[in-house]
C-alpha cells in the first residue's frame, strides 16, 4: 500500500545557488516526485541546467520539501557526496522514465516500472510505524539516495493512484506538473512565468502578422 507523502509547500521559489544560470527554481509540480524530476530546468534542451550539480542545493531542496537531512549525510566528504550524487541523478532519470510518458497518455516501459519496483524494495527498510502517533514515518538516511526514499514512494503513488489525465507537461519549459485546478484546464507549470511568456509570444506574432 502506497502512502501519499504530504507536501509542506505551495508554488514558491527556492533560494538555490544558480551558479552561472540566470533562472530560478520553483516548486510547481504538485507532487514530491514531480518536483524532484523538475530539478533540471529546460530538460533535454541545449540550455538545460541541473540544479543538483551543486550538492548544497540538494540539501536546501530536501529541507524545503520536508525530507530529513541527517547530520551524518551533511558530514560526508565532498568527494563521497559527489559520487553519491550520481546515484541520486540516476534515480531521478529512472522516475522520469516512468512518469513523463503518463503526461502524454503513454504507458511507461515495463523495464522502467520494474526499476521503480526495485527502488521501492531498496527503500522499504527506511519506513517505520511510529507507535506514539500510529503513522508511517521515515528514518533519517545517511546517503543522498536514502534521503529521497519518500520521493520514490511518491512516484509509485502518482503511477498507481492519481488521475493521469491531470498529469501534464508544460510546453514552454518542459516541466511536469499535476493539475489540481477544479476545471482541470491548467496549461502551464506557472501562469506568472511560462504562461506569461507564452501569451506575450503569441501576442507578438499576432502583431507581426498584421
Amino acid at each position: 500500500m502506497y502512502i501519499r507523502i504530504q507536501l509542506l509547500y505551495g508554488m514558491n521559489t527556492l533560494a538555490l545557488n544558480p551558479e552561472s544560470y540566470e533562472g530560478t527554481y520553483k516548486l510547481i509540480g504538485g507532487e514530491l516526485s514531480l518536483d524532484f524530476i523538475n530539478t533540471v530546468s529546460w530538460p533535454d534542451t541545449p540550455k538545460a541546467h541541473d540544479w543538483f550539480d551543486v550538492i548544497d542545493n540538494v540539501f536546501v531542496w530536501a529541507s524545503e520539501v520536508g525530507l530529513q537531512v541527517s547530520s551524518e549525510l551533511r558530514s560526508r566528504s565532498q568527494e563521497v557526496l559527489q559520487n553519491d550524487l550520481k546515484a541520486l541523478k540516476q534515480v531521478r532519470s529512472d522516475l522520469k522514465s516512468v512518469l513523463k510518458p503518463l503526461a502524454f497518455n503513454v504507458k511507461p516501459p515495463v523495464s522502467s516500472i520494474n526499476t521503480l519496483d526495485s527502488l521501492i524494495h531498496e527503500s522499504f527498510s527506511l519506513r517505520y510505524l511510529d507507535a506514539n502517533e500510529n503513522k508511517w514515518k521515515w528514518r533519517a538516511a545517511g546517503t543522498p539516495k536514502g534521503l529521497i526514499a519518500p520521493v520514490i514512494w511518491n512516484a509509485a503513488f502518482v503511477l498507481t493512484t492519481l488521475d493521469h489525465k491531470r498529469l501534464k507537461y508544460c510546453g514552454r519549459c518542459e516541466w511536469l506538473f499535476y493539475d489540481k485546478t477544479r476545471s482541470g484546464t491548467r496549461r502551464w507549470c506557472d501562469m506568472a512565468d511560462c504562461g506569461g511568456r507564452d501569451k506575450a509570444l503569441r501576442y507578438y506574432h499576432r502583431k507581426k502578422d498584421k
